[in-house]
């Protein structure tokens, strides 16, 4: 059915009589007169007359037709869908309206299920029964039909009930599309989406794409906000080591703590709890856009899973954001084997006694070491070791051995290359070549009258890589100090990332991934006659930072959020917080809390999930910024308050634009058959 945004413009349609009273009134009064010499004239005379008469018919109609589709232009047709244009099946009513409702993390801190259920319940009693329909779908990360659309309200009101707000991140998006494809399927005459939401900020990052909602459909929303007066703390981000080596250091537990209503609040107790049982207490003073740091440094002695929660020990408008959990996995002593290329009794092997004395300074360092001559180590040595050290090894060893190095990495091992003055590069190059991340070209030396005698330095150091990042830290050390005679120059490093270089540019430390596993090479070993690289300070912590990165890093992850999917274990099981379960393939993370994951192989695993920390910015958009984020160019911007409905691009009652497409043709018809009329 057609219908007009404008129908009192369909009085213009009288001029459609214009054209056809002009012709009436001007036409030409023909008298016809005889005259004897032009007889022989008379049948072309007449085909004459008879195109003329064709051709000024033609330009009356068209003229015509010009006039009615100036008039259904101003009018605007639109062409609203009745039964027979769609297939069976489709929703027919004269008005669907489809609930959008945000039941994200951030919804908690304007509402409840009390309060979202009134609000819907309000929603459904403006349509009538038998002649409208509704829909209910909910979203956070993720958007869910609760209810398809329908004409019986009842059930759609039932369904309703469950409404709650949840734990998850988000994406207003993800819901409006799901909606507008649900409203695509329904014949009506309004076709509305009611969005229920807080309009957080950060959950409209994806507005800024080119999508629209489809033609006819309309945006109405309902935007709920905080009380004004209502205080609010939240636990905005957070940090905490997820794996670490049993050494006895302390290590730091810190967050950020946020006001996110007006008021700020003093003396509130924050809390360090492991397992259960509180270790530490401070109190804290939060000012309105002013967030606070809170640190925790504790010691972690017990094997296995640690739970760490850091709460805040108050009620708030939102009590899900004041907590944030972590499980801290403390491995046993990692277990090091050192392999080295020369005999310890022969001189020159003092690089092998600094390693041996940095890695195990103490009986119960967090390091195992084992020292062998690499031509004396055997398989089945290497694949009990979680890091390997290749102190000054050139290669020589039995092709079962390099094999096992190579696979090394492959199945989550790490090894560190330290290449001294025992390296033949064609021989390294030989046996480490395809796995190592580079190859070895030659020995750098400074010379003696040259501007660096005294040694090559270090510059562009990553302190964002773990390795690095203690050093950012105030008096933990820096390499100003740390100087090279020698070093080595190398080539093919392109499948490896560059963490430090020398001051001549050339790379000093590089990284590569193979399998889930790691290779670092330090070009500038800790080698008495290379440098001074030994008897620095920062020497044992930068050795002890890599044996950790490589033994941990390819320890399993940890730390979730809320709507996020577990590894999968199709033969283990998931323990929720509530302690049910079900299987471990591909779960969501639901809730908050502390999840044990039990694997086929009896091992266990405690997973930490919280909600988003993006949901606790307190950024909103305004009703009127999303729906011009929706509407197409040129559409009337005051179209779009709270309850105002938001016509999408393109607009199924943009049929007018199709009228003008066909006056535009219509009119370069008529002067073509205009000018032909004239010339002839």
């Amino acid at each position: 059915m057609i219908r007009f945004a404008n129908p009192f413009f369909l009085a213009g349609l009288a001029a459609v009589a214009v054209p056809i009273l002009i012709h009436l009134l001007t036409r030409d009064r023909v008298r016809r007169v005889a005259f004897s010499s032009l007889r022989f004239f008379a049948n072309a005379s007449r085909h004459v007359l008879r195109r003329k008469r064709f051709s000024e018919t033609l330009l009356i109609l068209l003229r015509a037709l010009a006039c009615a589709l100036l008039a259904l232009l101003f009018a605007r047709p639109s062409w609203v869908r009745r039964d027979g244009d769609r297939g069976a099946g489709h929703v027919t009513a004269s008005r669907a309206r489809i609930l959008l409702v945000d039941v994200s993390a951030s919804m908690r801190r304007v509402t409840d299920r009390v309060g979202l259920q009134e609000t819907l319940a309000g929603a459904l009693s403006e349509l009538r029964p038998g002649e409208d329909a509704a829909g209910l779908i909910v979203f956070d990360r993720f958007a869910t039909v609760l209810h398809p659309l329908s004409m019986d309200l009842g059930s759609v009101r039932a369904a309703s009930e469950s409404v709650e707000p949840g734990f998850g991140a988000t994406d207003i998006v993800a819901g409006l599309r799901r909606a507008d494809e649900l409203l695509a399927s329904t014949r009506a005459e309004v076709r509305e989406i009611l969005l229920v939401s807080d309009l957080q900020r950060s959950g409209a990052e994806r507005l800024r794409e080119s999508w629209r909602l489809s033609p006819g459909v309309l945006l109405r929303v309902h935007a709920l906000t905080p009380a004004p007066d209502q205080p609010n703390l939240a636990i905005v981000d957070a940090d905490c080591p997820q794996s670490l080596a049993d050494d006895g250091i302390a290590r730091t537990v810190s967050v950020r703590v946020a006001a996110l209503g007006r008021q700020g609040a003093a003396g509130v107790p924050v809390t360090l709890r492991l397992d259960g049982e509180e270790t530490a207490r401070q109190s804290l003073h939060v000012q309105p856009g002013r967030p606070v740091a809170v640190r925790f440094r504790h010691v972690f002695t017990k094997p296995g899973d640690n739970r760490v929660e850091v709460r805040l020990e108050t009620a708030d408008l939102c009590e899900a954001d004041n907590t944030v959990r972590f499980n801290v996995r403390v491995l046993p002593r990692i277990p090091v084997l050192l392999l080295h290329g020369r005999d310890t009794a022969v001189a020159g092997a003092s690089m092998l006694v600094f390693l041996k004395a940095a890695l195990a300074p103490a009986e119960d360092g967090p390091f195992a070491v084992r020292a062998l001559p690499l031509s004396a180590v055997s398989a089945g040595e290497i694949r009990a070791a979680a890091v390997v050290v290749l102190a000054d090894a050139p290669g020589s060893a039995s092709p079962a051995v390099l094999a096992e190095l190579q696979a090394l990495p492959a199945r989550g091992g790490g090894i560190l290359v330290l290449p001294g003055r025992s390296v033949t590069p064609t021989v390294f190059n030989e046996a480490y070549g395809e796995w190592m991340p580079c190859r070895l070209r030659a020995v750098v030396t400074t010379g003696e009258e040259s501007a660096t005698a005294r040694g090559m330095g270090l510059t562009k150091v990553d302190y964002s890589h773990p390795v690095f990042e203690v050093f950012l830290h105030p008096h933990h050390g820096d390499f100003a100090g740390v100087r090279f005679r020698r070093y080595w120059e190398i080539t093919g490093s392109q499948m490896s990332t560059v963490l430090a270089r020398f001051e001549d540019g050339r790379p000093a430390m590089l990284e590569r991934s193979l399998g889930k596993g790691l290779v670092v090479v330090w070009l500038g070993p800790p080698d008495p006659e290379w440098g001074n690289l030994h008897l620095r300070a920062i020497f044992l912590p930068l050795l002890h930072q890599t044996v950790r990165h490589l033994a941990l890093r390819t320890e399993e992850r940890t730390a979730y959020a809320v709507g996020e999917v577990f590894p999968a274990h199709p033969e283990g099981r998931l323990f929720d917080p509530d302690g049910n379960a079900s299987a471990a393939d591909s779960v969501t993370a639901q809730a908050p809390g502390f999840y044990r994951l039990e694997t086929g192989a009896g091992a266990a695993l405690t997973l930490a999930v919280n909600t988003p920390f993006a949901e606790t910015d307190a950024g909103v958009l305004t009703p009127e910024e999303l729906a011009s984020a929706l509407r197409a160019t040129g559409e009337d911007p005051e179209a779009a308050h709270a309850g105002a409905a938001v016509p999408g691009e393109g607009s199924e009652r943009g049929f007018w634009r199709y009228v003008l497409v066909v006056l535009i043709l219509v009119s370069l018809t008529e002067l073509y058959v205009g000018n032909r009329t004239l010339r002839h």
